[in-house]
């Protein structure tokens, strides 16, 4: 956004309504409710790549280790 000297984070944000909200009597603006609505879809994408990762290519990986002699280590899928 403007004047932004890094791009926000998830957790800045929420860091940010957290305070903001701790502080205030007013209740929730519209600029959290904003924050809150850009967090959900961060959230969203980050959920999306992280179940990218576990679902395909952290398994692919461990059969790629498995294959070149790699020893299997707890935390491995058993059914390989």
């Amino acid at each position: 956004e403007i004047g932004e000297k890094s791009n926000p984070t998830i957790k800045s944000r929420l860091s940010s309504i957290l305070i903001s909200i701790k502080y205030s009597t007013y209740g929730p603006t519209i600029t959290h409710r904003e924050n809150l609505n850009y967090i959900k879809n961060e959230a969203k994408e980050v959920l999306e790549e992280i179940n990218e990762l576990r679902n395909n290519e952290i398994p692919q990986f461990e059969k790629v280790l498995l294959k070149s002699g790699a020893p299997w280590v707890e935390g491995m899928s058993i059914l390989n």
